[in-house]
């Protein structure tokens, strides 16, 4: 019985030097090792990642696994492009590159055309009729550019008008000052003459 009891605890003490527990504890040392350089070449191979990923101009495909961000690279190069075309061709500046240009390109040919469908889809529903997406497209783009350019009309309208009011009322100034010279002309006229009379009645009067 007491050499069963030692054995067990021979067993169940982690700290007891015997030959089993020495393994264990060499074992365990080992795998810590190389556990350790595994996740040392991981760190590297992280690093590795990112930095190839820095040199990329995007931060685009930078979150998630990578087998997450290898799908929504070829989504936007070869799906989105195709389903969308784009509309406007952002540059890229100092806050996005180049593929953050393409994705926003993207993103603003998708909603313009959910505008598109989702009025021709309304426009079922009231009327039941169905009428090409293009020819849809292609009336409100006209309409639309008739509106725009009725407004810039009436802007130059409105511009030229304010130019001829100025004109007008210069020329109305021009005309008040021009009267009020010639009064002025008339008036020391008068006097001139009324002086040149007096002599004579002076004259006159000493007879």
């Amino acid at each position: 019985m007491s050499e069963t009891k030692t054995r067990k605890s021979t067993v169940a003490n982690k700290w007891h030097k015997g030959a089993r527990n020495l393994k264990v504890a060499k074992e365990n040392q080992e795998a810590k090792a190389r556990a350790k350089a595994k996740t040392s070449g991981k760190d590297v191979s992280s690093a590795d990642e990112a930095k190839d990923e820095s040199d990329d101009d995007s931060s685009l495909f930078r979150y998630g696994d990578r087998e997450k961000r290898e799908q929504m690279k070829y989504l936007q190069e070869h799906v989105y492009g195709a389903m969308y075309p784009p509309y406007i061709h952002p540059q890229p500046d100092a806050y996005l590159g180049k593929r953050d240009c393409a994705l926003l390109a993207t993103i603003d040919s998708k909603y313009k055309r959910s505008r598109w469908l989702e009025m021709q889809a309304n426009f079922y529903n009231v009327t039941g009729r169905m009428v090409p997406l293009e020819s849809l497209k292609a009336r409100c783009e006209r309409a639309e550019a008739e509106k725009t350019e009725r407004s810039k009309t009436r802007e130059l309208e409105r511009r030229m008008n304010k130019v001829e009011d100025w004109i007008a009322k210069q020329e109305r100034e021009k005309s008040a000052d021009s009267e009020d010279s010639e009064d002025s002309d008339d008036t020391d006229e008068s006097d001139n003459s009324d002086d040149s009379d007096d002599p004579e009645d002076s004259g006159d009067s000493d007879e």
